[in-house]
């Protein structure tokens, strides 16, 4: 009798620790689920930020071709402060261009899961589809850290852009025009 009670015990221990696999199991799936929607929302975010520096830089370009085209009168600039508002403005629309382009550059970053990783399945995870579910989280927390950060990167840099085009095209209208 108190062999049965041991054994009753060890096997409700064992049916413990499955059901609490089993648990973790589909608590890392829905874990997994909401990563790969987190991560598929910031790649959105970082195209749509390469869009909007884009957009921007071809209006820069459109104005820069409009203030010094054909029309190219900026004919009352006799005093030096006028001379050091106009260098002023292109060197803010040159610095909108080079951050501009800093946001257009290519950017690698790794997406989960790695394709070296997945072909031995069997071997590199014991067959343990916990261990697996584990891994795949891993990898998705260090590629979600790793989008943010660029993408915050370059967000502050177009915030940076669009401020300096705007000041560098106020100042060259108003130089043109007054």
């Amino acid at each position: 009798m108190l062999a049965s009670l041991k054994s009753d015990k060890i096997l409700t221990m064992v049916r413990n620790d499955v059901d609490e696999g089993v648990d973790e199991i589909k608590l890392l799936q829905s874990v997994i689920h909401e990563l790969q929607r987190l991560y598929d929302n910031v790649a959105t975010s970082f195209a749509g930020l390469r869009s909007r520096a884009l957009a921007l830089l071809g209006g820069e370009i459109a104005v820069a071709s409009f203030l010094f085209g054909t029309d190219y009168s900026f004919k009352n600039l006799n005093v030096i402060d006028d001379l050091v508002f106009l260098f002023a403005g292109i060197l803010l629309l040159l610095i909108a261009l080079i951050l501009l382009l800093m946001i257009l550059q290519p950017t690698a970053w790794n997406c989960p899961p790695d394709t070296k990783d997945t072909n031995n399945l069997k071997e590199r995870f014991d067959n343990s589809e916990l261990l697996f579910l584990r891994y795949i989280k891993s990898e998705y927390e260090e590629a979600i850290e790793d989008i943010v950060r660029v993408t915050n990167l370059r967000s502050s840099l177009l915030t940076w852009a669009l401020r300096s085009l705007s000041i560098g095209i106020l100042i060259l209208l108003v130089l043109k025009y007054l």
